[in-house]
């Protein structure tokens, strides 16, 4: 099923989607394959390795949102960031001293981002071949 046009640098070429198995809301297999004059490339979304589930998680932890953004969901990155901002100033504003207690709802909105990032890790692998 062709798509349309991709153009990378001077060369253009028609772009196939391929039909493919849904994996935690990406599609797994070959998702796409763009054809140049001298090279075919194929994107490959595969199962993630505990490395890349590492990486997504750590980085929610240091900046909520930022696994949901490294895994392509920006609206969910967006949502977790602004939940975290928003309970931050519940915290101060209800709690004129800040307390242990007062962080407790910025500390559930971060393991539920690490969560649900790890949980939505995908890993993409592009293939390039020459013609």
């Amino acid at each position: 099923m062709s798509i349309g046009l991709a153009q990378v640098g001077s060369y253009t070429g028609s772009t196939n989607v391929n039909n493919a198995i849904a994996f935690n809301g990406k599609r797994k297999g070959v998702v796409s394959t763009i054809e140049y004059p001298d090279r075919i490339e194929k994107r490959v979304v595969t199962e993630p390795t505990s490395k890349r589930k590492w990486e997504v998680g750590l980085a929610s932890f240091f900046l909520c949102g930022l696994g949901q953004f490294m895994n392509g969901e920006k609206r969910k990155g967006y949502s977790y960031l602004v939940a975290d901002i928003l309970s931050g100033v519940f915290a101060a504003v209800a709690n004129k001293q800040l307390s242990v207690f007062s962080f407790i709802p910025s500390v559930i909105v971060t393991i539920l981002s690490i969560k649900d990032a790890v949980r939505n890790a995908y890993s993409e692998v592009i293939t390039i071949e020459k013609k």
